[in-house]
């Protein structure tokens, strides 16, 4: 059933229709999502999340990807738990890139955000690896 808000699709302006995922998914519900037809973008029903198209999906995942190897080697690292990890690299991370704090989650970036974000990532991924290569 759709809902009574509305969110428009940032790609083509049109606006986007609200479901619930187990009328789209086979009968599989992770809750419900917007989805604008003529595009194909949609995303997950949570505040603050955009709708995504299939290149923001890609650049979703891989940025997803690279900061939970950044958070989670914090976490192990330093023996914090897994919030404080993840809200403190979210914290760096807005500011390596210079965004709100608020604003800095990859479901509520668009494509040149999260390409700021995987070039931040990346970096510190290979500095971590040309460091452990010298250590041993």
């Amino acid at each position: 059933m759709p809902k009574n808000d509305r969110r428009d699709c940032p790609y083509c302006k049109r606006p986007a229709e609200w479901y619930a995922s187990s009328e789209l998914r086979y009968g599989f519900d992770f809750g419900p999502m917007w989805i604008c037809r003529p595009c194909g973008a949609y995303t997950a029903d949570k505040p603050g999340n955009t709708l995504a198209n299939a290149e923001v999906r890609v650049l979703r995942r891989e940025a997803h990807k690279l900061f939970d190897e950044l958070w989670q080697a914090a976490m192990k690292l330093r023996g914090w738990s897994q919030g404080r990890a993840r809200s403190a690299a979210y914290l760096w991370l807005s500011r390596q890139v210079e965004m709100r704090p608020e604003a800095c989650h990859m479901s509520r970036m668009q494509a040149a955000d999260l390409r700021r974000v995987l070039e931040v990532l990346r970096s510190v991924r290979a500095a971590a690896v040309e460091r452990r290569r010298h250590a041993g």
